[in-house]
């Protein structure tokens, strides 16, 4: 699917019921994504390669009763090779969802699936943020990555920030300025040659989030490699833990994490405390 540089709107509203099936449940600009020759009314394929391109994505998705996944782009991407190449998630976009997990992008990648996302954006404006809510894993990106396969994210350019005046809302799991959660494979965040102070990659976010939050990734508990990554005006609230880069790494029973994270900035970093109970912040 090629954009062709054009702006693309939607507005999505769901309002499910438990009794319903579970595609009803996702909200995207596709629904789902399969591979591995899983039939599906949007796409079907075996070992197919879908690319996805060039396109600046606006509007909303709203589902506040038994909406499971919602994502810009895709729901879900499950079993299928994925490349998403310049896309934006652009100004005032908003993802509101009950106990749904939820990304920019995709909310889960599952199943085997194999995903690259290159040179995207979310890029919001001082007055007409992204706003992303939900309960369960968020991220500006991808929600939540429990494929086995490698998922890569590249940063080409310092030009401008590939995050940009977001605000993220988690009020039950995980939340990530890119990746909210990551239980299986490998994730790769590649920034650009050129980042610095004053190009930042990750700008003017902020998470609130109920366990873990950081500008990269909100928690892992696979291997990361995250290189060439400058943070600037990051706000983190936050009942577990916050990071400038990762919320918290905790490697899953014996299993030894073989991580790499060089070349980083992290500049005007603030992280507080929440109650989750009402929500308010601690004095002090």
């Amino acid at each position: 699917f090629d954009g062709k540089n054009n702006t693309i709107q939607i507005q999505i509203e769901r309002n499910v019921k438990d009794s319903d099936p579970t595609e009803a449940k996702r909200a995207g600009l596709f629904n789902t994504i399969f591979g591995n020759g899983t039939q599906d009314a949007m796409t079907a394929g075996t070992g197919n390669k879908y690319t996805i391109s060039n396109f600046t994505l606006l509007g909303s998705i709203e589902g506040k009763t038994n909406l499971i996944m919602a994502g810009g782009i895709a729901a879900c991407i499950n079993g299928a090779n994925v490349a998403v190449n310049a896309v934006t998630i652009g100004e005032g976009f908003n993802i509101q969802t009950g106990i749904a997990d939820f990304g920019g992008i995709t909310a889960i990648l599952t199943n085997n699936a194999t995903v690259e996302i290159r040179d995207c954006k979310v890029s919001g404006t001082d007055t007409k943020k992204v706003i992303l809510e939900g309960n369960g894993f968020g991220g500006g990106f991808v929600g939540k990555v429990e494929s086995a396969q490698p998922f890569n994210i590249i940063i080409s350019s310092a030009d401008t920030p590939a995050i940009n005046y977001m605000e993220l809302t988690n009020t039950y799991q995980n939340g990530g300025g890119m990746i909210g959660h990551i239980s299986n494979g490998t994730t790769t965040v590649q920034g650009p040659d050129g980042y610095s102070s004053d190009k930042p990659t990750v700008q003017n976010v902020k998470l609130v989030s109920y366990n873990s939050a950081g500008s990269i990734i909100g928690e892992t508990g696979q291997n990361i490699n995250i290189s060439k990554i400058s943070v600037k005006e990051l706000d983190i609230t936050v009942r577990k833990d916050a990071g400038g880069i990762v919320g918290t790494i905790v490697p899953s029973g014996k299993y030894v994490l073989d991580s790499i994270i060089t070349d980083i900035l992290v500049m005007n970093m603030k992280a507080k405390d929440l109650v989750f109970n009402n929500w308010r912040e601690r004095n002090g």
